[in-house]
């Protein structure tokens, strides 16, 4: 027996109840479903929010650097 305390993830209802630990399994699983789903839309809404700024620093930071006409790319296999 096990005492769970929460909130029902397909209801909304409170729930405080002993019961057999098999019989809360499908909730818990539905559960940390919901969590895992949510983690994961976090993590692309970080991720797009660093691509936003990653591309303004891209813009931004060659019109901050002197002699920017002189810039040139150089390659990583370039042996200068």
């Amino acid at each position: 027996m096990i005492q769970v305390r929460g909130t029902n993830p397909q209801t909304g209802a409170e729930i405080d109840e002993w019961d057999c630990s098999i019989k809360w399994l499908p909730m818990l699983l539905i559960e940390n479903a919901n969590q895992v789903r949510q983690g994961a839309a976090a993590t692309e809404s970080f991720r797009n929010e660093m691509v936003k700024a990653n591309e303004a620093a891209f813009h931004v930071l060659p019109r901050m650097l002197p002699n920017n006409n002189d810039m040139r790319l150089i390659n990583a296999t370039d042996n200068h």
